[in-house]
């Protein structure tokens, strides 16, 4: 029985990285970046500040995938994911746009903020009990 006791931080974990892994398809093109936000991005600089936050979330995404087989290394991932979710969840909050597409990827971040945050403790926890 304690051999699955981690498998629900690992669900949450993957979840998280699944969320994180979706703006990575903006990279390929401004059209991708309409379809994904609802938005024209038809300026070259908007397309090129759009397409790197693509690889941003790439990277978010590829540290909370990394950590699913690497316990020592969840915390760091955890910390990543829950600022990158978070912090547009206040944006969202304080700007109030009107576009659905942003609006559902703010609930998509909320709940997989929710998800994380447990799992996230529990290793914050574990993480002070191995290393004091």
């Amino acid at each position: 029985m304690r051999r699955y006791a981690g498998i629900p931080v690992l669900l949450a974990y993957l979840i998280a990285a699944f969320v994180n892994l979706a703006p990575l398809v903006g990279v390929v093109s401004a059209e991708r970046i309409n379809s994904l936000y609802g938005l024209e991005v038809a300026a070259a600089d908007l397309s090129l500040l759009m397409r790197h936050r693509g690889i941003l979330f790439g990277i978010v995404w590829a540290l909370l995938l990394i950590v699913v087989p690497r316990k020592s290394m969840r915390v760091l991932a955890g910390t990543a994911g829950l600022v990158s979710m978070f912090s547009y969840l206040v944006l969202i909050v304080s700007i109030a746009p009107e576009n659905s597409n942003l609006i559902r990827i703010a609930w998509t971040d909320a709940v997989a903020t929710a998800v994380l945050i447990p799992a996230f403790i529990a290793e914050l926890a574990d993480s002070h009990r191995r290393f004091g």
